[in-house]
């Protein structure tokens, strides 16, 4: 399986309540965070960042269920 960028966050809150938004409806993804963004969250960005990744073969279904999630 290969996965793909979907999102980059600021907070590893977001990223988190994004991938089990997501996994509740199928979609495998993963959360990767950098050594800062424990440290240091920011609400767009900043020292650190938290990126959610998906399977590739599900992309366009993950990007419409947040899309929708986030209306």
């Amino acid at each position: 399986m290969e996965y793909t960028l979907l999102k980059t966050y600021g907070n590893p809150e977001s990223a988190y309540i994004d991938a089990g938004m997501l996994r509740t409806h199928g979609i495998k993804c993963e959360v990767q965070e950098s050594a800062g963004s424990e440290l240091f969250p920011a609400p767009d960005g900043g020292i650190g960042w938290t990126k959610l990744f998906v399977d590739r073969d599900q992309g366009d279904q993950a990007l419409n269920l947040l899309k929708n999630y986030s209306d």
